[in-house]
This record gives structure tokens, C-alpha cells and sequence, in this order.
């Protein structure tokens, strides 16, 4: 589940009046250690098998809003936008574009509350980067918002009722409400929890942004079609591995540096050639990372940042140092358990 500072009791009253909802919401980014891409389905989509985790790099909200109790209409014919008068202030999105704000839309509209108020998006996960920040900020304000509901008197939202808003606010979006490490199939929705070693990280971040429905036109271009079972054939056998590793890891029979060397030996990103073809310096920066001592480089999800996995804290320091001299803005970060 997207990680949050847990709101106190005063927060919240146990009352139908109008409630003021005061938090500070924690959305961290995430990286793909693996991702496969198999046939485009009929809904346009992908299937795909990823391996995911988040990180202690994190965008944080700062919410100030209204909560007024459901509206004295059925929440079904309920007009969302007009229940959600909520300023999203995030650097260089659109308030209502947002996607955070979809997110309250989405909750206002299933649960028959208004919201009304300002959000502040405190971004430091670069955007289009393929780091997940939108739709983390998104999971994190529905996740709050649901909660937020219920003292307000709103309707609760189980938790399958918050993960079909997730899916439809975007593919990553369940990935950040469910929180941890997952194995995400389908479209990336479908999620099943995996347990892997904390892996100390280096981040090269992007110089440009990169689209992902470009970088997924280019790979159909380069691979062409691809028979649904070869695929499913190809995924068994590599989510097979993950689980192998994870097995030892929870077995206590792999040294954390062991482990994280492991997992850079099964990393890999089928989207990379089709990401080259676009932006070809992220093979260099792929290089470097790999020249400055990590045990896999790799970009995440459909880019541009780039990654590499280092067995040590240490090793990733240094190699931080040593990219600010080559000119390439880095950042350090650990996944998250």
C-alpha cells in the first residue's frame, strides 16, 4: 500500500458535518527490475510481466480539503467534477489533469462525498521518467481520500472497491495502493506480492521525457507480433527464477550482497531497444552505470531513467561521485521492503 503518515484521531471526528482532512501523504517512486512484453491484446494493451519495488525516493502531498457528506443524490448519477473543487498544485501539470485529482474525482463519485480544498504535490520524482510518480501521487491521494470518507460520512471502500478505481485510474496505479515489492501480469494490474533483498540503487535521471505510447509503437515496429503462448511460456520461465531467488532470500540461504548480485543477473527490460531507437544516449548512460562498478544497469519501465544495482551502499556512493564528474545528474536510493 502506498506509505502515509497515519492521521490522528483529532484529524478525523466521528461526525456527519463537514470534516477538514489535513495530511501529508507519501507517494514514493518504483523501478522495474524485470519487464516483459508480449502480444498487444484486443483492448490495445500489452501483456506483460514485471517485477517491481518501490523506493525511499518519494513525492510527498500536502492536503488541506473539505470533506462534506454524500450528497442528496444516489452517488451513481453523482456529477464527480462538480463534487470536487480541489486545487491540485503540482509543477507543471494542469490541476484537473492530474492524476491525484482524478483520484479524489473517483472517490467523491463511488462514495457520494464532496471534496473541496488544495493539495500541494511536493514532486521529487522527475515526471515521464518511468518512476511511477503520478501514478503513486494518485494511489496515495485515493488510499487517504478513502479513508478520509468514512468519518465524514461517506460510504467505506473495501479493498477490491479501491483497487478497480486504481485500475482505472492507470496500469501502475494498483501497483502503489497494494505497496511492496509485486510481480504485476496482464496489463500490470494482476499483482502477487514477491520478497526481495533491499537493493542499494544509483538512479541516472532523464535529460528528456519519453512517451510511453511512442516507446511501445516502437517496439511492435522492431518485434512484430508474437503468439500469446510463447509468451505465457516465456514469463512462466522467468517468473520461475524470481521465485527460485526469492525462495533463497527468505531461506536465509543467500548474504545480501549474493542476493543482490542475483538480481542483477535476472534483470531485463525488453522495451530498452525501442527506447534506444528514440533517445540512443540511454545506451551510454546504461554503460556507464556499468562501467562504475553495478552489477546490472537497466532503464525502468518505459524510461528514461536509467538504474544500476550495486552490491554495496557504498559502491553506489561512490559511483554517484563519479557520475556528477561526468556531467550525468544521479541520485541514490534503496528499494523498499
Amino acid at each position: 500500500m502506498t506509505t502515509r503518515e497515519t492521521p490522528s484521531a483529532s484529524s478525523f471526528p466521528s461526525s456527519p458535518a463537514p470534516l477538514r482532512w489535513r495530511q501529508r501523504l507519501t507517494a514514493p517512486a518504483k523501478v522495474n527490475l524485470l519487464l516483459l512484453v508480449g502480444p498487444r491484446r484486443p483492448d490495445g494493451y500489452h501483456e506483460v510481466l514485471s517485477v517491481m519495488a518501490p523506493l525511499d525516493l518519494h513525492d510527498t502531498l500536502v492536503v488541506d480539503v473539505e470533506i462534506s457528506p454524500p450528497l442528496q443524490r444516489r452517488a451513481a448519477s453523482l456529477e464527480a467534477g462538480a463534487a470536487v473543487e480541489v486545487e491540485v498544485v503540482c509543477p507543471g501539470v494542469d490541476s484537473e489533469l492530474n492524476l491525484a485529482h482524478q483520484a479524489l474525482r473517483a472517490v467523491a463519485a463511488a462514495t457520494g462525498c464532496a471534496f473541496r480544498g488544495r493539495v500541494e504535490i511536493i514532486k521529487r520524482i522527475p515526471t515521464a521518467a518511468g518512476l511511477g510518480g503520478g501514478s503513486s501521487d494518485a494511489a496515495a491521494a485515493l488510499a487517504g481520500a478513502a479513508a478520509a470518507v468514512r468519518p465524514a460520512g461517506g460510504r467505506a471502500l473495501n479493498g477490491d472497491e479501491q483497487r478497480r478505481l486504481a485500475a482505472g485510474l492507470g496500469a501502475d496505479v494498483p501497483f502503489f495502493l497494494a505497496g511492496g515489492c509485486q510481480v504485476a501480469s496482464g496489463i500490470g494490474t494482476d499483482l502477487e506480492p514477491i520478497v526481495l533483498p533491499p537493493l542499494p540503487l544509483l538512479l541516472v535521471l532523464p535529460e528528456e521525457e519519453l512517451s510511453s505510447a511512442a516507446v511501445y509503437r516502437a517496439y511492435d515496429e522492431i518485434v512484430g507480433s508474437e503468439q500469446p503462448e510463447s509468451f505465457q511460456q516465456r514469463a512462466a520461465r522467468a517468473l520461475g527464477d524470481w521465485r527460485v531467488l526469492e525462495q533463497a532470500w527468505v531461506g536465509r540461504s543467500l548474504p545480501a550482497e549474493t542476493a543482490c548480485r542475483r538480481v542483477a543477473q535476472l534483470m531485463s527490460n525488453y522495451l530498452e531497444r525501442s527506447a534506444y531507437r528514440l533517445v540512443p544516449d540511454l545506451l551510454f548512460r546504461r554503460v556507464m552505470l556499468e562501467g562504475l562498478g553495478a552489477g546490472a544497469a537497466m532503464m525502468s519501465g518505459s524510461g528514461p531513467s536509467m538504474f544500476g544495482v550495486f552490491a554495496k551502499a557504498a559502491l553506489a556512493g561512490d559511483a554517484h561521485l563519479e557520475a556528477g564528474e561526468l556531467g550525468r545528474t544521479s541520485l541514490r536510493a534503496r528499494t523498499l521492503p
